[in-house]
């Protein structure tokens, strides 16, 4: 793994490249291209790519060096005559990337910005720098996009070519960057431009997205640290420097591919607090943890939020919104420590982690979810003991100690075939209730509660997954309607099926398209 993680509950950011295998239109979060070279390019496709370490010699992609060659631009300057679109170039992090409205920069997914990375604009003797408060990346293409804490004014407006993916073969293009004008120069805040002719236009699915470069009769040719930076034909914006060799080539993710869905981003720019259910996803095997953004039930983006180290013995045991600011809350339960702990989140950047005490007694007893059970605004954790079957909870203070004893619920299930599948309130009562499903037969029920107390016999939906392949990864509203729904996840083929329920009542369900055998799981709904 790229960047190990030190400590037991610290995050980690990974910018790790794995085999997409991609068979669907969506891949799992926190896939982060890191293209860099021609033989990564190919190792990358291949799916034998996991970080990439490129040296910093005259041929090799670096991740400071810049246009080859380039001319430089000086947009602010009085009596610039550089073209309009220049003054939306900006600085990100080690990366470049275009304003395409004050509140939004494309960039290079594989540049890996991240919430708090700086955007700086040099504006001649003004330099404007903003934070970056959320990201969302593209599921198959190396764009991403960032939304910045504050707006930067009085810049263009940046279009989109309107043409067909394939109508850029043949054109020249105008691509700008920040870096290096040659491996070991640094531009600073100088900004160069190149002219390069794209010269082949790849509509296969891995490398869907993508158009190849070659320089002009001076020799300008993207380098790796203009990743990010824009190509305009025209006037209008066509392209993002995605990856090069620093001599004969370049390649640029085609706009064209991602106009509809940055637009649609964009439009949806609340993704993470407009009530769409929102899905948090784990990867057991890179540790890795993000998120996929929906929009009136459609697949927006993904981010990731970090890794937790010392994987596999943290699991994910629930969501809930611990500090009540709006933005759910995980919990973790180390299995072999036995501690809980919770990661303070706003939206998907984490805030601060702390941990839950005191420890369970032993390894029989897991989280299995957190709600308010008793009404004092504090969240409360729900355990499950895989012995004796018994269901408890421990009720917290808001320093996260257990208040009191714990308080069993009275009732238990006949079987240890059944399993919890979530916490919510599902009769809208203002108690939390509790998901039930079987793996023998199969069945669904509801625990319908007031606090500690199960009002009456557990009530069964009228529907019942295929196999027992299928398992609940999380509870949410997916259609906004008011009643919380079930998400179901196949542990064989990977598949996402959503029922739409009112209370216990089954309606519809319907499939979301998933990820394919990478290790992620669904762990919750956001």
């Amino acid at each position: 793994m790229c960047n190990p993680g030190e400590g037991n509950m610290n995050i980690v950011r990974d910018v790790q490249k794995l085999n997409t295998n991609i068979s669907y239109p969506v891949v799992p979060v926190g896939v982060r291209r890191r293209l860099l070279t021609t033989s990564a390019v190919a190792a990358t496709l291949m799916g034998i790519m996991a970080c990439a370490s490129v040296s910093e010699e005259e041929g090799a992609a670096t991740s400071e060096a810049a246009i080859r060659n380039g001319t430089l631009v000086t947009p602010f300057a009085p009596g610039s005559t550089a073209p309009v679109e220049s003054k939306a170039v900006v600085k990100v992090s080690g990366c470049s990337g275009t304003l395409i409205n004050p509140s939004w920069v494309l960039t290079a997914s594989h540049c890996g910005i991240a919430a708090g990375a700086t955007v700086t604009s040099f504006q001649g003797a003004t330099t404007v720098v903003r934070t970056v408060d959320r990201t969302v990346n593209h599921w198959i293409i190396d764009v991403e996009l960032l939304h910045l804490d504050q707006p930067i004014n009085n810049l263009p407006t940046i279009q989109f070519v309107s043409y067909a993916a394939d109508a850029i073969e043949g054109k020249t293009v105008k691509c700008y960057g920040y870096g290096d004008i040659a491996p070991g120069t640094p531009s600073g805040d100088r900004l160069y431009v190149g002219s390069v002719t794209a010269q082949f236009v790849s509509l296969t699915q891995d490398a869907r997205g993508i158009f190849y470069t070659a320089p002009d009769s001076r020799g300008q040719v993207i380098m790796g640290g203009d990743s990010g930076g824009p190509c305009f034909d025209n006037h209008k914006l066509a392209g993002v420097n995605s990856f090069g060799d620093n001599l004969t080539m370049g390649a640029q993710a085609n706009v064209a591919f991602a106009r509809d869905w940055i637009n649609q981003v964009i439009a949806d720019g609340n993704y993470d607090t407009d009530g769409d259910a929102d899905i948090l996803w784990r990867n057991t095997a890179s540790s890795q943890v993000g998120v996929w953004y929906l929009g009136d039930r459609t697949f927006l983006g993904s981010a990731l939020v970090g890794t937790i180290p010392n994987s596999p013995a943290w699991t994910i045991a629930g969501v809930a919104d611990f500090d009540n600011d709006g933005s759910k809350d995980f919990v973790w339960q180390n299995l072999q420590t036995l501690q809980v702990g919770v990661w303070y989140m706003n939206g998907t950047k984490l805030k601060t982690t702390a941990f839950i005490s005191p420890n369970p007694p032993n390894a029989d007893w897991s989280v299995r979810g957190a709600a308010d059970f008793n009404k004092d605004g504090v969240k409360d954790l729900l355990w499950y003991n895989s012995k004796t079957l018994q269901v408890g909870i421990w009720y917290l203070n808001s320093s996260l100690a257990q208040s009191g004893a714990s308080v069993f619920i009275n009732a238990a299930p006949d079987s240890s075939a059944w399993h919890i599948g979530g916490v919510g309130d599902f009769d809208n009562d203002g108690n939390p209730d509790v998901l039930w499903y079987n793996t023998a037969t199969l069945d669904v029920c509801i625990w319908f509660l007031d606090g500690a107390t199960l009002k009456g016999n557990p009530v069964y939906i009228a529907a019942h997954p295929s196999s027992a392949a299928w398992y609940v990864g999380g509870i949410g509203d997916f259609d906004r309607d008011g009643s919380l729904d079930v998400l179901w996840s196949n542990s064989d083929t990977r598949g996402l099926v959503v029922w739409y329920l009112d209370g216990s009542t089954f309606l519809i369900d319907k499939t979301i398209v998933a990820p394919e055998k990478l290790g992620w799981t669904p762990e919750g709904v956001l």
